[in-house]
This record gives C-alpha cells, structure tokens and sequence, in this order.
C-alpha cells in the first residue's frame, strides 16, 4: 500500500508536469477577479474621493455605494468565476488524464507500482486544486477588502446591514461557481473515460452534456411545426438537469439574476447531486477503462451504438426540418424524405469514421445505421401526419373534471412578470360539462379545418379526473362564439380576466384616466373614490360581460393601474387597463362623482372625412355597394383590406415599366400616385351632421376589437376649426345610410 507521504510526493510529480495550467489559471483568476476588483474600487474613489468624502456626502452616495459592492459579489463574482469554471473545467478535464489518449504514456503511467484509483485520485485531486487555489485567493483577497469597505460604509447606513449581505452574497457565489466547476469537470472526466483521442472525447461531452436538452428542443419544434394545436408555453424545468452543459449555464443565471435565495439553493444541490453523480461514473469507467482503449474511438461499443442512433435520428430530423424549408409545398414531403436519410446515413457514417479513425468504415454499421434512418422517418411520419392523433385527442365526457381558457384580446389584466395566459388558466376552473364539452367539440373539429378567414388562438387547459391536465391552443372563428361566448362570459372567466381584485388596488401605485387627448391622474389605492369606480365597474362587466368584452357602443375613456405586490419569488408588476363604454352606467356614473369629466366633450370639429378606395372604372353603384361593405355592413370588411394593392390594368402596367429599366424611386413615385388617385372622400360638414356623426365615433383607439369576436371600427378621419386632425373610429354599421349613398354623387 502506498504511504501518505508518496501520494503527495506523485501529486507533486504529476503537479509539476501541469504547472502551466496552474499558471493559466492564476492569470486570469488575477485578472478577472483582483483587477476588476481594484478597478472597480479605483472607479469609486475617483467619483466619490476617499472614505471621508463619500461618507460626508449623505446617504444617497453611501447607498449607491453600498449597492455597488453587493451587485460585484452577488452579479459580478459569479458571473466572471463561473466564466472561469466552465472554460477551466474543459481544459482540465482535458489535459489532466492526457496519457489516457496515448498508449505508450498509458503504458506507463498503469506500470506505476499504485492501484489504479489511486492514480486517478492524483490526477482528479491536482484537477481541483489548479482551478480551488487561484480562485480562492483571488477571492478571499477580494473578500477581504470588500469586508473593509464594508465596515466603514456601515455609519452612513440606516437601513441595511452592509457586512453580512456581502457575506452572504460571497459565499452563496462561491459556492455556486464550485459547483459549476465539479459539474463540467465531472462531465468532461467522464467524456474523456468513454473515449480514446481528443476528438472523441468532444464528441461524448456534447452528446452528455446537450443531448437531452436538444432532444427536447428539437420535439418542440416538431409539435410546433406540425400540431395545430400544440401549446408549449409551460417549460419543463426538471429537463435542464439531463443536460450539464446547459445546465451549468442556468445555474450561473439564475444565480446572477434571481433574488430569491431558495431557487437558487435547489438549483445549486439539484447540479450537485448531478455533478458528483459523473464524477463517480468517470471513476468507475477510468477502473474498467482498458489501455487498448488509447488512441481508439469510444471504448465502450454499446455507448458507441446509442450514439450513433442519437446522433444519426436528430441529424436526420434536422435534415428533413431543412429540405422542408427549402421547397415549396408541392414536393415538401419527397424532399423531406430526401433529406432525412441523406442527413442520418451521413451523420451515422461520419461517426463511425471517428469511432474508429478509418474513412472506409462509413458503412461499417450497415444495420445500426439502417436502424437510425428507419427511426428518423418513422417520426418525421408521426408528426407529418400526427399520427398520435394529438391534434384530435378528445376525452369522454366524463373523464373531464374541468377546463381553463384564455383570450390574450379578451383580458384587461396584463402582467409584466411571468404570463398572464399562465395565471389565467391556473386559476381558473370552468366544471359545466355540456359547455365545456360542446366547446371541445367545436374546437377539435376546426383543428382539421383549413381557416381561410379572420381567426384566433384560445389557450385552453383541459383537467381530468385523473388529476392529469393538458395543454392546447385551439383555432376560432367569430362563428364559434356560440360555444367559446358561454365560457369567456362566464363568472369563472370574468373573474381572472376581467374583473379588478378590490385588494390588490390597495397596492395601486398610479391610477390613470384617459379620455381623448387628455389623461387625468389619480390618487393612490387608498383613496375611496378608486375603489369606488373599481365596484362599479365589476357591477357593469358581471351585468352585462359580453357588451364589456366585445365593446358595445362608444369608447368614452380608459382607465390604467399600475399594480405592485409581493409573492414568494419576488415583486410581480402588473398593468391593469379596462376600457370604458357608454354602455357603462355605473362606471360612467362612479367616474362622474369622483370629478372626472366623461365623456370628454370633443369640440371644434370643422368636418369629418369618409375615405374609400375604389377604381377609376367603378361606376356609382359599385362605389356605394364599396361604402356599404366599408362602413354599413358589419363583419364584412370589404376591399379596405387590400387597399394597398396595385393589381389594376394601370398598376401592372407600372410594374411592367418599373422591370424594363424605371429606377425603383420613380417607380414607387408612380405607384403612390395611382393609389392617391383611387381614394375617393365624403366630407361631413353640416354642423348638424358633424353633431351627429361626433355622437357616434370613439376618440380613443378601440383595443378590444382586435379579438376575432370583437365588434370591427374603421377610421374616420376629424378635422378641427385650427387645422389639427384626429383620427377617430366609427362601429362597422353605425354610420347612417345617407351618408355611404353620397360615394355614388
């Protein structure tokens, strides 16, 4: 058995043969973090002077201070040690077991008179040290001097305990980025333990260390292309950790950026229980490991087979995913087929090239390859033609307990942190099952439908008795508002999307009233007659929610809140904005009282101006039966849609000219014109009639029709007595017949 002392003695040997990697290491461990660190410092004294200075200029300037030094150990620390880590651990794990990929150092190396986990125990030990000891003096210097800065700090501070913050934030840095070290280390050990050269051993680390996560995205690209209804808006946060590398990255991030210090502690032990895991699989192979291995491919012939078959089904669904690109619809499959064998044999072969280091052992797996381009086309068919039947899926009627939807249009409730979707459909539990399933019903059936129209995406969340949900995102027209009006009018819906939380308004910061041009600020939530106008707006959207969502009548003003309250991980801002129609009595009345004036009585307008975009060749009767579908039929938008084409006899002709030899500048002049020419106005200037048609259009921008079930506006152009325009929006339908009558004069 060998002694104590010749374990270090070799630890020592081994040392000095990787002295320049201990030298790397303290160079940019000096750099990154005691440099930056001075440079830092040297920056804050040059704008704030020394100690005295700083603190003789008040709180403000020790506070900002004070942030400084917790944002370089809490943000910087990890970030620039972390950086350091992940490249160390590549180039350690690299070099450090070197003789592994050369069978005359592997012969000498196993004729030492130690036990082969003692050997290993050498290496992996110096493996650490190069990276532990010029981190952890760098650091400790840093930590020193940021200690000292923060007990002088600490007078001029009332309201934070500068020392232990700082400490805290050290050593929460510390700690992580000795867990990303281990991790990529352990990871790149274990690669290396699996092949005989250099570039396999790249190969394995890729495979270990992104296979699973890019397994996982290129499924979501899969469902995304192919399932209409696919809904991938919940992210699988248990996947990261199948993928080290990826996973290393995360760790870092959430460190830097989160502040809640229980997701990081779990993200920090999640990585190590991985990380020490490959640490122990690296040694149990390097024990099995044989000295033949040296300068082969991968050593192990089961681990050289599955990735074959990994590597050879993603690249031929890459290759299928790029020939489907490339083509037009017509010849996408037999591309796609193309593409996908031609992508597998050829990842498939290349990699048996570099297994075994011989050009002619392309073919060499003739079966394992056959069996990789016969998986790639079995699931490039499976999504091509859905044959999981996910779009269709539809579960009995009884094995649905309840559902959840969300209309991003049909909500005033906007939420600056996370989804509101997600909230919505977390929080909200629809049970009727004749609605709910006639509404699933509907929604399978127009998965399989192609939607020529106006359409929109419902996300919609299906629980089952089970205790099992799923996720979807249904397509619907204005037809379906039979089955989809019931649900989004319903008080379950209403009340997270609709209807504003009395209790949260107390964490109101600003409330803002816009009506018009004008906006008018409020008081806090605090005030009485906020939350006054908050009752009486939930009073009108529970009275009547289909008028509210759908915007019946005129839109008098809008109202905005800006929300601010706490949850477990942090501060979460949200936006409330409900608009306000006539329709509203009680919130129209409620806003009166507290002093604000609605509706904006809207002045000085000299006239209003009906456009419309017609052919010089339209004869009267086609220009009012043109009129009427812009302005009086409603739900038939008509030709404004394609106002801006250019496909007339004179407009081919332009684009003829512009192919012979036009410059591109006198062209687009050309074509500006002949649009110019093919818009024909209504003025409205009777003072009468100008009362009347004010009477009808919304001065503010009407949101909600933006929703396929909402009411559609078209653009009414106002001129006021000095000159200035405003564009305002009329109801599709609203406006009277004589005035759509005066396009045919």
């Amino acid at each position: 058995m060998m002694s104590k002392h010749s374990f270090f003695k070799m630890m020592k040997e081994d040392m000095r043969h990787k002295t320049w990697m201990l030298a790397l290491s303290g160079l940019g461990h000096f750099l990154m973090i005691l440099v930056a660190w001075l440079i830092w410092r040297g920056n804050m004294g040059k704008y704030y002077g020394n100690m005295t200075e700083l603190l003789s200029r008040g709180e403000r300037a020790v506070l900002d201070t004070a942030q400084g030094l917790l944002t370089f150990f809490g943000e910087y620390l990890p970030m620039a040690g972390g950086g350091l880590a992940f490249v160390g651990a590549m180039i350690v794990g690299m070099a450090g077991f070197r003789f592994a990929f050369h069978r005359n150092m592997t012969d000498l190396y196993h004729a030492l008179p130690i036990k082969r986990d003692t050997l290993y125990g050498i290496c992996w030990l110096n493996g650490i040290m190069i990276w532990f000891i010029p981190f952890i003096v760098c650091t400790g210097a840093v930590l020193l001097m940021g200690c000292s800065m923060a007990a002088q700090l600490s007078p001029g501070l009332h309201s934070l305990e500068l020392m232990p913050e700082v400490l805290k934030a050290a050593v929460r840095g510390i700690i992580t980025v000795a867990v990303v070290y281990l991790l990529v280390y352990h990871l790149v050990l274990t690669a290396v333990m699996l092949s005989g050269n250099l570039l396999n051993a790249l190969i394995s680390m890729v495979v270990l260390g992104v296979g699973v996560i890019a397994a996982y995205g290129l499924r979501v690209a899969y469902f995304d292309t192919y399932m209409t209804t696919f809904y991938g808006a919940f992210w699988n946060s248990w996947i990261v950790y199948g993928s080290p590398l990826y996973s290393a990255l995360v760790l870092l991030n959430t460190e830097i950026n989160m502040s809640d210090a229980a997701e990081v502690w779990i993200c920090v032990g999640l990585n190590l229980v991985v990380g020490l895991g490959l640490g122990v699989c690296a040694w149990q192979l390097y024990r099995r490991r044989a000295s033949e291995t040296a300068e082969q491919g991968i050593g192990i012939p089961a681990v050289a087979a599955c990735f074959r078959l990994f590597l050879g089904t993603a690249g031929g669904m890459c290759g299928w995913g790029l020939f489907i690109l490339l083509v037009s619809d017509a010849g996408a499959l037999g591309w796609g087929i193309f593409g996908a064998v031609l992508a597998s044999v050829c990842v498939t072969g290349i990699l048996d090239m570099i297994f075994q280091m011989d050009v002619r052992a392309f073919f060499s797996h003739k079966l394992q390859m056959a069996a990789a381009t016969g998986l790639t086309l079995f699931l490039c068919f499976l999504f091509y033609w859905d044959w999981i039947g996910y779009d269709a899926y539809l579960p009995n009627r009884e094995e649905i307990a309840e559902i959840a939807v969300y209309d991003g249009d049909l909500t005033n409730n906007y939420n600056n942190y996370g989804g509101a979707d997600n909230r919505v459909l977390e929080n909200m539990h629809f049970q009727d099952e004749d609605i709910l399933y006639a509404y699933l019903e509907r929604m399978v059936e127009n998965a399989g439908e192609e939607r020529a129209g106006r359409s929109d995406r419902l996300a919609t969340k299906i629980t089952l008795n089970n205790g099992r949900s799923y996720y979807r995102y249904y397509w619907t027209e204005k037809e379906d508002w039979d089955v989809v009006g019931p649900i989004l009018t319903s008080e379950e819906y209403l009340g997270c999307a609709y209807l504003i939380d009395e209790e949260e308004i107390y964490e109101c910061r600003e409330f803002r009233l816009e009506t018009d041009e004008e906006a008018y600020y409020g008081d806090k939530g605090e005030d009485d007659s906020v939350r006054a106008i908050i009752r009486a707006y939930n009073q009108d959207v529970r009275e009547n929610p289909e008028a509210v969502m759908l915007g019946e009548g005129r839109i008098l003003a809008i109202m905005s809140f800006s929300i601010y309250y706490e949850e477990e991980w942090g501060t979460v801002h949200k936006d409330v904005q409900a608009d306000v129609y006539e329709s509203m009595e009680h919130t129209v009345e409620a806003l009166r009282k507290a002093g604000y004036e609605v509706p904006l009585k809207e002045t000085g307008i000299q006239f209003f101006e009906l456009t419309l975009t017609c052919s010089e060749m339209d004869t009267a009767q086609e220009q009012i039966a043109l009129a009427r579908e812009r302005y009086g039929v409603y739900g038939n938008p008509g030709r404004e849609e394609n106002a801006g084409s250019l496909e007339t006899e004179s407009g081919a002709d332009t684009w003829s000219a512009a192919e012979e030899g036009f410059g591109a500048a006198s062209f687009e002049q050309e074509a500006v014109a002949e649009y110019e020419d093919r818009i024909k106005s209504v003025m409205i200037t009777d003072r009468e009639e100008v009362e009347e048609v004010t009477a009808l259009v919304s001065f503010l921008w009407p949101s909600r029709h933006l929703s396929v079930f909402g009411k559609d506006y078209i653009e009414v152009k106002a001129v006021r007595e000095n000159g200035s325009e405003k564009i305002c929006y009329i109801l599709q339908g609203a406006l009277p017949e004589k005035y759509i009558l005066r396009f045919g004069e």
